[in-house]
């Protein structure tokens, strides 16, 4: 009863105890001789059996599944003192108290089996089932139960034989679906109602000639108490480790056992050739591969081109789980020590159709987490749509659908650089036209003659087009997204009639800006170069310029409403850190910005956006102005970084910081930080 209750408080239940003993000699004629007996319990006949398949599981573990798992054993023995298990087990050992074992007792078992290493020699094993304190406990447990000499070997059978928890344990798994499979593995309610299911299907069956399910049910030890204690261990540890653990031992039982699990939803029959990934399976099942092989680089390109269906004209991409599943294992393992963003690439190649869907099942969205995958990039006819997955907790599905080009060319006298795309989007099945963290859409361009620096990615918004500019990649347009909606890259040559004054040294800079829809005219043809920028504008511009854009985004200044033209701008800059208020409750909004404000804007943009660091050197960067020491403490870094990159100049030897910036000045700074390549 203690070994069995010990090992289901390691919160992996019957799978941590089958990774621990797995290749344990369990023979008759040997468990006799530890326990100095003539005889052994007619329990114990099937040990032999247990012994075999706990060898099967033992051997599907990697180098790298036992160090999991040893990290959790850690992780138990570090937290778990002997006050905390007290509490987290406080109606079991209740039970056991009043069969006359301490919980001193119980806790030292519990250590004891959580601090098991995979010693070949299996010692520490061996004097835990021949250790005095632990044999009488289980006597005392047992008597108290109504039965007489209860063996730790008992236990084992109630464990691991014929009729046992872990038999029940596979027995209900067999008749889950991989996406139920996977919620298993990183639900902790779920696998707590397994423990109880399988638990309650045990007490109600009799395991061996001395049934341990007969001494649980006199001591009054529920399902719901198992549970229970389960939950209170897990809540102690570390959930990333536990997880990471449960997902090596789900994954060794599924290999080990062979277990074929029937179809569902989010689970995909694998076609009758193998689909050409190497799956096997069939008649509504799915059979888990062998692992994928190979590099990083190589497992994060994966080919889904032979998994794309395509009826009456709509394309669907079909992703087998259990193929998921095991590709993010390899790619967890290969990328142990790999640092910054992980990104799948999950390409449909070529696909004859105008409309796209590629729903992707909780499953695969939950399993892609787990093996610390950022982001997920859906690449079809060149266009590349990357997803960060980490704000999203249920299914998704991505649906792309080639529009005529009436939609923009209807709308405006634009050149088309691109084709016409709409973009839906779900989760849970429920539509999502915002993001907390934005995507990023790669849009193909088409080879006619532009002027490629006024390229522009246009949003439809119920017929008016609206600019978000864009970064030229080679024959792509970049372009990061907060909402979704209907997308196209066209020419934008926007002609102002009022820069014969700045035109030599702000002309093109402006007729850029102007084309990524980051600065606007003060009217048609007019763009008043020489106007000064509010502190409002010049976040609007800014904002706009780099794609920083985030409708979450909230700021709490009093002269700043909601409904205000410029609140989601200055929302968006104050929470990147990029701009302050002028006082803690005050933004200013409409206050002219200065040189060394602006100065001071761009340089924190363009060091959150390319991951750049401050200089050193700054008092001798910005001593070439002869009006240094007119530059406040407090903008000296930034200055300094602006003026090394080339963000900014100044003008006959001077900085002028407090002088209030033109138009035409904001408008070359922005161009200058758009364009900034390390």
């Amino acid at each position: 009863m203690s070994f069995r209750k010990k090992v289901t408080l390691s919160t992996l239940a019957v799978s941590m105890a089958a990774a621990t003993l797995a290749g344990v000699p369990l023979s008759n004629q040997g468990l006799a001789k530890q326990l100095g007996t003539n005889e052994v319990s007619a329990a114990s006949s099937n040990l032999d059996t247990i012994k075999n398949k706990l060898e099967r599981l033992y051997a599907q573990l990697s180098s790298a599944d036992k160090t999991k798992l040893q990290a959790l054993r850690s992780e138990i023995n570090s937290k778990i003192d002997l006050v905390t298990f007290e509490s987290s087990a406080a109606s079991l050992l209740e039970q056991t108290s009043k069969a006359g074992v301490s919980n001193e007792t119980i806790y030292s078992l519990f250590k004891a089996v959580t601090s098991l290493t995979y010693d070949p020699t299996y010692q520490n094993l061996v004097e835990i089932r021949t250790t005095p304190e632990y044999i009488n406990a289980a006597k005392k447990i047992g008597e108290a139960g109504g039965v007489d000499d209860l063996t730790v070997d008992d236990l084992a059978n109630f464990l691991f034989g014929s009729q046992g928890i872990e038999s029940q344990i596979v027995n209900i798994v067999k008749n889950k679906t991989l996406v139920e499979l996977t919620d298993l593995l990183n639900n902790s309610e779920a696998r707590n109602k397994l423990i109880r299911d399988a638990y309650r299907s045990v007490l109600s069956t009799s395991v061996g000639n001395q049934s341990v399910a007969n001494v649980l049910n006199k001591l009054g030890i529920t399902e719901d108490m198992i549970a229970t204690t389960v939950i209170n261990v897990q809540k102690k540890l570390d959930p990333a480790i536990v997880k990471s653990a449960i997902l090596v031992l789900g994954l060794a039982y599924i290999r080990a056992e062979n277990i074929q699990l029937p179809g569902g939803p989010g689970t995909t029959p694998p076609p009758s050739n193998g689909g050409g990934d190497g799956s096997t399976g069939g008649g509504g099942g799915s059979v888990i591969t062998p692992a994928p092989s190979g590099s990083l680089q190589e497992l994060l390109k994966f080919n889904a081109s032979k998994l794309v269906e395509i009826v009456n004209g709509k394309a669907t991409l079909k992703l087998n789980d259990a193929d998921m599943l095991r590709l993010f294992e390899a790619i967890k393992v290969a990328a142990a020590n790999e640092k910054g963003e992980i990104t799948l690439s999950i390409d449909l190649g070529t696909v004859q159709a105008s409309s796209i869907d590629v729903p992707i099942s909780k499953a695969i969205i939950e399993a892609a987490k787990s093996a610390g995958i950022d982001n997920m990039a859906i690449a079809v006819n060149g266009l590349i749509f990357t997803l960060p997955i980490n704000q999203f907790n249920d299914s998704i599905k991505l649906s792309i659908n080639k529009k005529d080009d009436a939609v923009i060319s209807g709308t405006s006298k634009l050149k088309l650089a691109s084709d016409v795309y709409e973009f839906l989007f779900e989760a849970g099945g429920k539509q999502v036209t915002s993001f907390r963290k934005p995507i990023t859409i790669r849009i193909p361009l088409r080879d006619v003659n532009v002027d490629q620096e006024l390229l522009s990615v246009v949003k439809d918004v119920l017929g008016v087009l609206q600019f978000h500019g864009g970064v030229l990649d080679g024959k792509f347009i970049v372009e990061k997204r907060d909402t979704l909606s209907t997308y196209a890259v066209v020419e934008n040559k926007v002609i102002f009639k009022d820069l014969r004054s700045v035109q030599s040294w702000a002309g093109r800079q402006i007729e850029v800006v102007a084309a990524k829809g980051a600065i606007e005219g003060k009217a048609s043809g007019v763009f008043a170069p020489k106007d000064s920028v509010t502190r409002a504008e010049f976040a609007k511009m800014l904002i706009r310029a780099l794609n920083l854009e985030n409708s979450y985004a909230t700021e709490s200044f009093v002269d700043v409403n909601d409904s205000d033209w410029f609140a989601p701008y200055v929302a968006a800059a104050v929470e990147l850190g990029i701009i302050n208020g002028r006082t803690s409750t005050k933004f200013a909004p409409h206050e002219k910005i200065t040189r060394v404000e602006m100065a001071t804007m761009i340089a924190r943009a363009l060091k959150l956006t390319q991951n750049l660091t401050d200089e050193n050197n700054s008092d001798s960067i910005i001593k070439q102005f002869v009006d240094a020491n007119q530059i406040g403490e407090s903008y000296k870094q930034a200055v300094a970084f602006a003026t090394d990159k080339g963000l900014v100049v100044g003008s006959n030897g001077k900085f002028n910081p407090k002088k209030n910036a033109t138009r035409a000045e904001a408008a070359v700074m922005i161009y200058r930080t758009m364009n900034y390549k390390k």
